[in-house]
């Protein structure tokens, strides 16, 4: 059995047998994870799980505030964008693979509930989500790097799928303002934390990249992850891994999720090229 292959029984046993859950955004999480893991096998199973994620997915699409996907099935008029970037991304991604333009048209409509909704018009960085509590606002206040790197991956995505160069202007407006709102003084991106949270840079690091790639190198952007990277292996612990802050060592036990984000940023950031 291969690595890929060992992971997903793993995944299966951990949720009772099955992929479906709960929580929309990690099941599209998910979903991504199982079109990478059909791209290196080749292997239609993989394929057919992150058709199976998307379709329960997307059965959650409803008309509360305009449209949306949920955050999670108990909750399915709290529409957030941790959920719908990564609907567009796995939407964009699954016609690629496919050619099935029913994935195209829904990931031009999330999209588009999302840039409508979310999307702050005058900085361009994305509000959290509309509903949380159940009184019909905007969490205008909470605003957060997995938000805007699912935003930028979404713009990313939608544009290698149509060539529209609006998608990659959203993107490319989203990028230095949220460079500028989620890093400190000295360029490091703000901590997010342990659990959930620690996975949040590591998304908006893996999708400032793709940014990168698809505009053929960004100074401002490569600056800032190179910076990144350097810190964030300079802070690493005595056991070789990464706390949730990048420009100092962390003393207590690191969780997993905040590792990862360590490990995307230092992978991803090798195959840059020359700012």
């Amino acid at each position: 059995m291969n690595q890929v292959g060992a992971v997903r029984i793993g995944l299966l046993r951990r949720n009772g047998g099955d992929l479906i859950n709960d929580y929309y955004d990690d099941m599209l999480w998910m979903g991504l994870a199982m079109l990478r893991a059909h791209a290196l096998t080749e292997q239609a199973m993989y394929l057919d799980h992150a058709i199976e994620l998307w379709e329960d997915v997307v059965a959650a699409w409803n008309d509360e505030f305009g449209g949306g996907i949920p955050w999670r099935k108990m909750q399915l008029d709290y529409k957030n964008a941790p959920a719908n970037g990564p609907a567009v991304i796995l939407a964009a991604r699954l016609y690629q693979v496919t050619g099935d333009a029913d994935y195209l048209t829904w990931a031009k409509k999330i999209y588009a509930w999302l840039d409508d909704t979310l999307v702050d018009p005058e900085t361009h960085l994305v509000w959290d989500g509309v509903n949380r509590l159940g009184d019909g606002r905007i969490d205008k206040r909470w605003m957060f790097t997995y938000n805007q790197g699912s935003y930028i991956g979404a713009g990313v995505a939608v544009w290698e799928a149509t060539g529209d160069p609006q998608y990659l202007e959203d993107a490319r407006r989203n990028a230095p303002a949220a460079l500028a709102r989620f890093t400190k003084e000295d360029g490091i991106v703000y901590p997010s934390g342990q659990g959930d949270g620690g996975l949040f840079v590591g998304i908006f690091i893996r999708y400032l990249i793709e940014l990168d790639r698809a505009v053929g190198g960004d100074p401002s952007i490569r600056t800032v992850l190179r910076n990144n990277a350097d810190s964030a292996w300079a802070a690493r612990t005595p056991d070789g891994t990464h706390g949730p802050d990048w420009s100092q060592p962390h003393s207590d036990d690191v969780h997993l999720s905040t590792h990862l984000s360590g490990v995307m940023l230092l992978m991803l950031t090798a195959g840059l090229g020359e700012a």
